[in-house]
């Protein structure tokens, strides 16, 4: 989980799963709270908070290119 200064949230989830042919960023949003999701090889990721869709797809393109370069 990050908290910047203002006291914003955002939180990734990881879990394994049964896996997926490629990676594709879904969007839900539900009472403030947006979300994009993703199942990448073994594991279905959330990043969740209460930010925009454009900066949260930002910050879950940065999730995935890290979590991806750990991978390797």
């Amino acid at each position: 989980m990050y908290e910047n200064q203002a006291g914003g949230r955002l939180t990734v989830y990881a879990r394994r799963s049964a896996g997926g042919a490629e990676t594709e960023f879904r969007f839900v949003s539900d009472q403030g709270i947006s979300a994009f999701y993703w199942v990448d090889a073994d594991f279905a990721y959330v990043l969740a908070g209460t930010i925009d869709r454009p900066g949260l797809l930002d910050v879950a393109k940065i999730v995935h290119r890290e979590l991806s370069r750990g991978s390797r």
